[in-house]
């Protein structure tokens, strides 16, 4: 039977600062392996540096989540396409998505954008039950239990001071560690998908990258981009060598983008300048895309259809 919860956690304050002239940048990360079923799990953590040049330490994340006073915040719209679902709210609608979680759909990605969060849920697929963190400081302690109770990160965004996790049950990962860093730890990368880890879930939140890295049978080798514009043309280029666009994000004016070589057959991405209501229509009922997912970034909603 599919278990799904729901976690949120206020007032909650961290406070980064720069000390002295120049500042070495802590990477945090915490690493968890499934056991076997007759072992206990273990947990290990680990710790990296990187020395940066000095940049000045990031404002104190606010614990009041607060909506424009202008006008009053719209009902979350909630809609049902066969066996797709999406929803869309000025607040992390956690009400529409435990209703889609009753009648058997899953989180299959969110991100927040020009003052609104969406969501896409499916029924397919081999995500079960699940978990959302919603925090103003990233959950870390609750994402360690999470491990422990054999659930994986599968989608984490960033918006309105708040940061959104989710958490599944699915086999396509056996391990996962997460980093963190205020500046894009290329090293820590490098050397974590030589280690066998690979990149499949990125965010960007109060001058802050995390990087979820897993264990994955389905990845079989990945591509880092960076540039200042969406890279459209790089990612059309890197589907003709068979990698596709797997994992995204925007963060001070960079784009960071993960190509996967992985088992998909077709891979469409559509920009729109507002919600994509009807591009999300089109790659389901006239381009027969299976799985579809959502992000945002430089003032645009992107859409990606895949089969």
């Amino acid at each position: 039977m599919k278990t799904n919860t729901v976690h949120i956690k206020k007032n909650t304050q961290k406070l980064f600062t720069a000390i002295g002239v120049s500042m070495v940048l802590l990477v945090a990360s915490c690493v968890y392996t499934i056991p076997n079923i007759e072992e206990q799990p273990v947990m290990t953590m680990a710790t990296a540096t990187t020395t940066e040049e000095p940049m000045p330490s990031p404002s104190e994340i606010s614990t009041v989540f607060s909506l424009p006073t202008s006008t009053p915040p719209p009902m979350p719209y909630m809609t049902e396409l066969g066996t797709l679902g999406w929803v869309w709210h000025t607040s992390v609608p956690i009400e529409s998505l435990q209703k889609f979680w009753k009648i058997g759909y899953h989180i299959n990605s969110m991100a927040f954008g020009n003052g609104l969060w969406g969501a896409i849920l499916n029924k397919e697929g081999d995500l079960e039950s699940q978990k959302i963190l919603v925090d103003t400081d990233l959950p870390e302690k609750d994402i360690d239990q999470a491990w422990m109770d054999r659930l994986s990160v599968t989608s984490i965004a960033y918006g309105n001071n708040q940061w959104v996790v989710v958490l599944s049950k699915t086999s396509q990962f056996s391990a996962q560690k997460i980093v963190t860093a205020l500046k894009l730890p290329r090293d820590e990368i490098d050397n974590m998908l030589k280690s066998g880890y690979w990149v499949t879930s990125l965010a960007y939140g109060n001058s802050l990258w995390v990087i979820v890295f897993s264990k994955s049978g389905n990845i079989i080798a990945q591509e880092t981009i960076l540039s200042s514009t969406f890279p459209l043309d790089a990612v059309q280029q890197g589907k003709k060598r068979g990698v596709f666009l797997t994992s995204q994000v925007y963060g001070n004016d960079t784009w960071f983008i993960i190509l996967s070589k992985i088992g998909l057959k077709e891979q469409e991405i559509a920009e729109w300048p507002y919600l994509p209501k009807g591009q999300i229509i089109d790659f389901w009922e006239n381009k027969d895309y299976h799985n579809i997912k959502i992000f945002y970034g430089e003032d645009m909603w992107f859409v990606i259809g895949e089969k």
